[in-house]
This record gives structure tokens, C-alpha cells and sequence, in this order.
């Protein structure tokens, strides 16, 4: 995968929906943009938004959905899923720039998850925060296939490898999902 592929950076903001909304940074078919002037972040927002999207399997996101509404109410899936981007981005900035208080006080609150959420089946949203920025779904053993041009004949579902496709399979895609974003 071409890194090139996955994120664009686009000058000034970015139009999100056809009623004019704009934003700092979209997750749209499997591609990052983010804007020139985005608030500091943006990219953990968004890099949440394409490892639930791309690299979680439907019962790890039905497990986070399900944790969610608990944290957040009974809201849409889509304000749940920002919800969730921007509690990993808050996540992520606070312990990036905490002083050694913060950075105690955070070992502390992962250690009462931990012990507190021992027994559970599901998983919890800090552990996939936490996931997430260790890098675990870095080596991925799926990867989307590049977005050049000249490789958009292979794009689609049915053109890719029987290996491929049990692995995308197993993530809970569908023929139909994975070519609307090829």
C-alpha cells in the first residue's frame, strides 16, 4: 500500500456534505484528507475513522457501538462513530503532551480498566484506543489495495486473490462493500 494513496492533504477546508458543512478532515472510501489548516489531531480523528472502518471485524465494531451507546447515549451510529474518533483523539493528545502527573494519573485509569474489565468478553474503548496507537493494526494481515489509476481494474472484489478475499470476508466486507470504496 502507497501511503501517497490513503491521505491527501487539500488546501483550506474541506466540503463534507451537500448542504455545505465543512470540516478539518474526512474519512471518505477508504482515503484520509485532511486539510491544510486542520486543528492539531485532525489525523487521529480520521486514522480512527479508517482502522473501525477498514481493519475491525463486524462483532469488534458492534462491541464498540454497543460501548458507545453506553458512554454516549442512544445517538445515530454516525454520531456515535465521531464520538468515538474524537474521544481516541483526546486520547492520544493527552498523553502526548502530559507531564509526568498526567502520564501517572493515565497508567493509573488504564490499570483500573484493565482490572475492572478483566472478565468481560467485549472489549473495551480505551484497550482499542490504546490498540490503535501502540500500532497494532499496523501489519494488518489485510491491506486495501492502492488507489492508482493504474491499478483500478483490480480494484474490485471479484478480481482479487481467493486469498484476499477470505481475508476480507472474515472481517465481516461484503462484495458490495468493498467496491463501493475501490
Amino acid at each position: 500500500m502507497v501511503q501517497e494513496d490513503r491521505v491527501k492533504i487539500v488546501k483550506g477546508l474541506i466540503n463534507v456534505a451537500s448542504k455545505g458543512a465543512v470540516a478539518w478532515g474526512q474519512f471518505n472510501k477508504g482515503v484520509i484528507t485532511l486539510s491544510d489548516i486542520a486543528a492539531k489531531g485532525t489525523t487521529y480523528h480520521e486514522a480512527f475513522h479508517a482502522v473501525f472502518s477498514l481493519l475491525l471485524d463486524n462483532k469488534e465494531q458492534t462491541s464498540l457501538m454497543e460501548e458507545a451507546k453506553k458512554l454516549y447515549g442512544d445517538k445515530s451510529d454516525v454520531r456515535l462513530k465521531e464520538a468515538l474518533a474524537e474521544g481516541f483523539r483526546e486520547y492520544v493528545m493527552t498523553r502526548e503532551k502530559g507531564n509526568l502527573g498526567k502520564r501517572i494519573l493515565a497508567f493509573f485509569q488504564d490499570l483500573y480498566h484493565k482490572v475492572t474489565n478483566w472478565k468481560s468478553i467485549n472489549p473495551y474503548i480505551n484497550q482499542y484506543y490504546r490498540n490503535i496507537n501502540n500500532g497494532k493494526y499496523v501489519n494488518s494481515t489485510f491491506k486495501v489495495p492502492s488507489l492508482n489509476s493504474s491499478e483500478t481494474s483490480t480494484a474490485t472484489f471479484a478480481a482479487q486473490s481467493d486469498s484476499i478475499k477470505e481475508a476480507l470476508t472474515s472481517k465481516g466486507w461484503t462484495e458490495d462493500k468493498f467496491d463501493s470504496i475501490s
